[in-house]
């Protein structure tokens, strides 16, 4: 995700002080993902009412703060998976999942595979997510990837 910085906002559309107010949220996310972090606690630090930091997320990344949230938190799991010596259980936790099947299931909507198929696939020396392509892409509500719903 693109950070925002005030000269990157487009004219006539919004603030300086909105971006910077976005810009800000999205350093205390930085900081702070891997914690359980909500909205509501997120604009509160910032003095923000919740409605208001959830329409800056909208305006600024063009998604929510849940998906951003989210997609820090897989981030960073999948820079870890490679040399993690701990269970799964034990990256998700510290990924900021509140559990394994949340993290599971995220991790495969976005990936294509899940943290262990991941993790295998790694350890027999092969390109883990050879067999799906739209790797870094957001999949539909149904799992297919974008390349696969322009055509249907």
């Amino acid at each position: 995700m693109g950070d925002c910085r005030a000269a990157d906002v487009p004219p006539g559309e919004g603030s300086v002080r909105q971006w910077e107010r976005c810009r800000q949220a999205l350093d205390f996310l930085a900081g702070h993902f891997r914690e359980p972090v909500s909205l509501e606690g997120t604009a509160a630090a910032l003095g923000l009412s919740a409605a208001h930091l959830s329409r800056l997320f909208r305006r600024c990344l063009g998604t929510g703060f849940k998906a951003h949230l989210q997609s820090l938190r897989l981030d960073w799991a999948l820079g870890q998976l490679g040399g993690w010596e701990g269970g799964l259980l034990d990256l998700a936790l510290a990924a900021g999942f509140a559990d394994y099947r949340a993290f599971c299931a995220a991790f495969r909507r976005r990936f294509g595979v899940t943290p262990l198929q991941y993790q295998k696939g790694r350890q027999m020396g092969n390109e883990p997510f050879s067999r799906a392509p739209w790797i870094g892409w957001e999949r539909d509500e149904e799992g297919k990837a974008p390349s696969q719903t322009a055509d249907q």
